[in-house]
């Protein structure tokens, strides 16, 4: 019975942060501090929009996000869909913090009139859950600096998840 209890304890702890052993063996078949190097791309689901002076008045977007992520040891390049074709988002502008199997992404771009304009920030959270695809959680946050705060949109954000697949030989 002891032999038994104990069993079960490495068992269901095998599934805690410190697990290495089966979970890590079946999953991964390469070292996680490599496993998100290379080209990740998929559709995100966009979450609806939030305003906080005018929280209804955008619709969900209808259109998943269109992304593709390449990660090359601490450098990061982020493009998205658009009209058909892909766009660096803020080229030159990413940062990446990464650990194993998970990194976050961001980078903050204004427009050419800041202060008068706009500026926003995205992140962008992944998580490898194998070798081939990784959990991706999108946000974006902008703030219109000069409206007044009872002015629609004078801040928003905006959120999309989903599964991103690795795709090296991805057409940019």
């Amino acid at each position: 019975m002891p032999l038994l209890l104990a069993l079960m304890a490495v068992l269901l702890s095998g599934c805690a942060g410190g697990a290495k052993g089966l979970v890590y063996e079946n999953r991964y078949r390469q070292p996680l501090d490599g496993v998100l190097d290379g080209v990740w791309a998929g559709p995100l689901v966009i979450r609806k929009p939030y305003a906080p002076t005018d929280p209804v008045s955008r619709a969900v977007d209808k259109e998943p996000l269109a992304l593709t992520v390449q990660i090359a040891g601490e450098n990061v390049s982020v493009f998205l869909l658009q009209e058909g074709e892909w766009v660096e988002a803020m080229p030159g502008g990413w940062a990446l913090s990464r650990r194993g199997p998970n990194a976050v992404a961001h980078a903050t771009a204004a427009s050419e009139e800041y202060p008068e304009g706009w500026i926003e920030s995205w992140a962008l959270v992944v998580s490898a859950s194998t070798d081939d695809t990784v959990t991706a959680e999108w946000t974006r946050v902008v703030n219109n600096v000069r409206s007044s705060p009872d002015e629609s949109l004078p801040t928003f954000s905006m959120a999309a998840t989903g599964v991103l697949r690795r795709s090296d030989a991805h057409e940019r």
